[in-house]
């Protein structure tokens, strides 16, 4: 006996085909016994759920509802609500994919416009979805234990660079009881922590220059100083490192203006021409030229921004790939 209901006279489940791909407007027109057109991989519950209120007959979807990717329960809950689903129907369905037209789908996954068939795919059984969730599962495992696994390696074999800084290559240069001025935006930046505790840790001197709104909770706790006068700190430093202001992480009013910012904490040529002989400047980028440092001063031969960030690329990378490695296994 067919899963399907049948008029007199053409096989299939009939209904009007939406198109409710990213780019056709079928999901405001959906309604109740509608064939609904999706091109989603790894369909998530809040898409499955949008799909079940409008009560769709048929969801035809051109990738597959689950991938093996991630496990994903919004073909069971399509399933569950009484939706037939049809999954890999293809680029070939676009082509003939037309919004408002009377549509019908076969038993054998395939899509018709009257007589003439536009597209096909795999019916999708509460089975076959059971156990592309299953394997999705067992995928997922097996990567986080790969992940964790060389995570765990790595931070044995990198231990004494991560918390002590050996392995740094020898500049000639010593840190320890060096003065290192951090400038600028420390509540929102991603570099901060770390730079305070490995510098720490080798013994510079770390003072965190910013405004009070710009600095982050518990901060009399890290091993730093703080500042609220660029100008009183800024010739004793070795090291000025500016940061970066991240406005996109910001809600609200952190300071006056840009050009109020760049006044009191801005790297000028007045204040770069106060840092003492052999101090560097230092950023992690990227930079707001003009409002955190003066355009020529961030090009200045004492300036080591380029090399900031060449060295950052370098090691995210490796330490990307040594903790992403697909075998499990961390390699010499």
């Amino acid at each position: 006996m067919s899963l399907f209901s049948r008029t007199a006279d053409l096989p299939g489940l009939q209904g009007t085909l939406r198109d409710c791909t990213a780019g056709g407007k079928g999901l405001q027109r959906l309604r109740a016994g509608d064939i609904a057109v999706i091109n989603t991989a790894d369909i998530s519950r809040r898409d499955a759920q949008l799909l079940i209120d409008a009560r769709p007959a048929a969801v035809v979807n051109m990738s597959r509802f689950s991938t093996g990717a991630v496990p994903n329960f919004g073909p069971h809950m399509l399933l569950e609500s009484g939706t037939l689903l049809i999954e890999g129907a293809g680029e070939e369905l676009r082509q003939g994919l037309k919004d408002g037209k009377k549509a019908r789908v076969t038993d054998d996954g395939r899509i018709h416009l009257g007589d003439r068939a536009i597209g096909a795919g795999t019916v999708v059984t509460a089975a076959s979805a059971e156990a592309s969730f299953t394997e999705a599962q067992r995928s997922l495992v097996d990567h986080m234990e790969y992940f964790f696994g060389n995570t765990i390696q790595f931070i044995h074999s990198e231990a004494p660079l991560l918390l002590d800084g050996l392995g740094i290559p020898d500049t000639g240069a010593t840190i320890e009881g060096r003065k290192v001025l951090i400038v600028g935006d420390v509540l929102h930046s991603r570099v901060v922590r770390s730079n305070v505790d490995l510098l720490a840790a080798l013994g510079a001197e770390v003072t965190l220059v910013a405004p009070p709104t710009l600095l982050p909770y518990g901060v009399e706790n890290w091993p730093v100083r703080t500042s609220h006068d660029f100008d009183a700190e800024i010739a004793d430093a070795d090291v000025v490192m500016m940061l970066r202001v991240q406005q996109e992480r910001m809600q609200g009013g952190f300071f006056p203006s840009h050009r109020e910012y760049a006044t009191l904490y801005g790297l000028s040529k007045a204040r770069a021409a106060q840092m003492k002989e052999g101090a560097i400047i230092m950023h992690p980028g990227p930079m707001l030229r003009g409002m955190e440092i003066n355009h020529a001063v961030a090009d200045y031969d004492n300036a080591a921004v380029l090399q900031q960030v060449n060295n950052g690329v370098h090691l995210r990378m490796a330490v990307l790939f040594t903790l992403l490695a697909t075998d499990g296994v961390i390699h010499d």
